[in-house]
């Protein structure tokens, strides 16, 4: 086993992008595959079991089974091996787009309501609207009016002014909430405003999902957000209204969202099929919730979505798509899975550590120095990214999946 003593020459590398099996699932402080894949061939052979004891996005899991290595990762993060597991995936792709294609008429009619009427309100061909933006609005803390929070209402970050005669100056975080307000949409470089009609339009779609919810007997809980938490702290959630993990979500959206998990449960598939679409679905979530923005100069003006280390926010924000949202997390295990193919990655995932002389990939949701360990010594190297400690919380953060 190789040591700290052991004489190498490095040369600087420079970090590559992710690759495919690294942009199926949201999570937080991946680290780049390229300085993995030197550290494993450098410290290890064909062959030999690497372990990682915090193995998180799961770098060095992946690059030692594809460099012909055994591989046992830990984490006590569920959603850590729950994202390493799927990055193995080599379905059948033929049958996944049957499958998906039934997700994706079902949520075509959960939009058609919405569509027909804003096509009609505003005389325009809609396929699919990629994105709503809205604001959060808020009750000025001197003559009481509601303030959007919006650009044109902006002095610096945080900080706005009232559109009453006065125009009284206030910290957003010093106000009252008072919800959000949908704004415009885009639809062929064109902005269409709503106005008291359209946003009736969009409250009765809100309406016609919750008799849907009603109807199908979906059971909408409310999990509440821990006071106690660093992100509560550092975020101002409590002060911002979001109390509950359902707050991430506009009604529209957290409504869809419900129903497409109802309706991927009630698939009459194999288990394991309907294991990779809500592997999907949950993919998904990260581009639905009120922490996407769009800003013309990032992404071509299409939304930024969870890009902070953070429950951040934003003031002014975009309500996704989740058609469109589903259907792009679709198309990113698809090229994960040829991906797999085209390496010849075809692994099993075993959640037994007594199994390393069988199995090439062992994954154990929980913390090492509770595991009972194999007698004899099998582990040839250790290479590992431990926690960050304060400065990223994984299972805070993680919450918002669980």
């Amino acid at each position: 086993m190789p040591t700290l003593t052991t004489k190498k020459t490095f040369q600087p590398i420079e970090a590559k992008s992710h690759t495919d099996p690294y942009k199926i699932h949201k999570y937080f402080a991946r680290r780049p595959w390229n300085v993995f894949e030197q550290l494993i061939k450098s410290y290890s052979k064909e062959g030999d079991i690497v372990l990682d004891p915090f193995c998180g996005g799961g770098t060095t899991i992946y690059e030692s089974i594809k460099l012909k290595r055994k591989a046992i990762g830990f984490d006590i993060n569920p959603l850590s091996i729950f994202i390493v597991k799927n990055m193995f995936l080599n379905e059948d792709i033929i049958l996944l787009h049957k499958i998906f294609k039934k997700i994706d008429n079902f949520l075509e009619k959960l939009y058609e309501p919405l569509n027909s009427k804003l096509e009609k309100k505003f005389n325009t061909n809609l396929d699919k609207i990629e994105w709503l933006e809205l604001c959060h609005q808020v009750e000025c803390p001197n003559c009481k009016s509601i303030v959007k929070l919006i650009k044109e209402n902006q002095i610096k970050g945080g900080e706005y002014k009232c559109n009453c005669k006065k125009g009284y100056k206030f910290k957003s975080i010093n106000a009252k909430n008072c919800g959000y307000i949908y704004l415009y949409f885009k639809n062929k470089n064109k902005f269409y405003y709503f106005d008291t009609t359209s946003l009736n339009i969009i409250e009765n779609h809100n309406n016609f999902l919750k008799k849907l919810i009603k109807k199908n007997k979906i059971k909408i809980k409310k999990n509440k957000i821990p006071l106690n938490w660093d992100r509560q702290l550092e975020d101002a959630l409590y002060r911002k209204n979001i109390l509950y993990f359902e707050d991430f979500f506009t009604k529209k959206n957290l409504y869809i969202n419900h129903l497409l998990k109802d309706f991927i449960n009630n698939l009459k598939i194999k288990k394991n099929i309907i294991e990779i679409f809500r592997f999907i679905l949950s993919s998904s979530l990260k581009d639905t919730n009120i922490m996407s923005f769009a800003n013309s100069k990032w992404q071509s003006g299409k939304p930024t979505t969870w890009s902070k280390h953070a429950y951040w926010a934003p003031p002014q924000f975009c309500e996704v798509n989740i058609r469109s949202a589903f259907g792009n997390a679709f198309n990113r295990i698809i090229k994960l899975i040829n991906h797999n193919k085209n390496l010849k990655i075809n692994d099993k995932v075993s959640e037994n550590i007594q199994n390393f002389d069988k199995n090439n990939l062992i994954l154990i949701s929980k913390t090492i120095n509770k595991t009972s360990l194999p007698k004899k010594k099998f582990i040839d190297v250790i290479i590992t990214d431990p926690p960050y400690g304060h400065n990223v919380q994984y299972l805070e953060l993680s919450h918002f999946w669980f």
